[in-house]
């Protein structure tokens, strides 16, 4: 995993999904939160939107991807450690 910002490029009329994005920007790591990932997207009236991804369950085949648009920002939270 490579934490930080990425920059996608895509290819006009080829969707990318945020999971893809996840692998490309090199995966999870042990600490990464996959129930608390999120896509965060401006709305036609400019407010952002948060779209929850749950990255445990697209692994296990069972989840629902978010297909990505221009200016989406893909979010992989630390798990919280209670000790």
């Amino acid at each position: 995993a490579r934490p930080g910002q990425h920059m996608i490029a895509v290819k006009p009329g080829v969707p990318t999904f945020a999971y893809d994005a996840v692998l490309i920007a090199g995966g999870l790591n042990q600490f990464a939160d996959e129930r608390g990932a999120y896509v965060l997207r401006r709305s036609s009236g400019g407010e952002r939107v948060k779209i929850p991804l749950d990255l445990r369950a697209l692994r296990q085949g069972t989840g629902r991807d978010v297909q990505l648009g221009e200016g989406d920002m893909v979010f992989v939270p630390q798990r919280k450690f209670m000790f």
